[in-house]
């Protein structure tokens, strides 16, 4: 299995996702809604793929 390439396709998904969980984050925050919550997953999601990046980079080394 090609686990760089699936890896890949798993970032682009969680880096599609990211964008439009901040997009709503801002339209609520405009609203004056408690964002705080969705902040917090914006930075988990933004952690978990600095990890699988820093993973992609060890493998393309290794």
């Amino acid at each position: 299995m090609d686990y760089k390439k699936e890896l890949q396709e798993i970032i682009d998904q969680i880096g599609s996702a990211k964008n439009r969980l901040a997009d709503v984050t801002e339209a609520m925050d405009l609203e004056g809604r408690e964002v705080d919550p969705l902040d917090e997953a914006l930075d988990a999601l933004d952690d978990a793929i600095d990890i699988m990046e820093d993973l992609l980079e060890e493998e393309e080394q290794g």
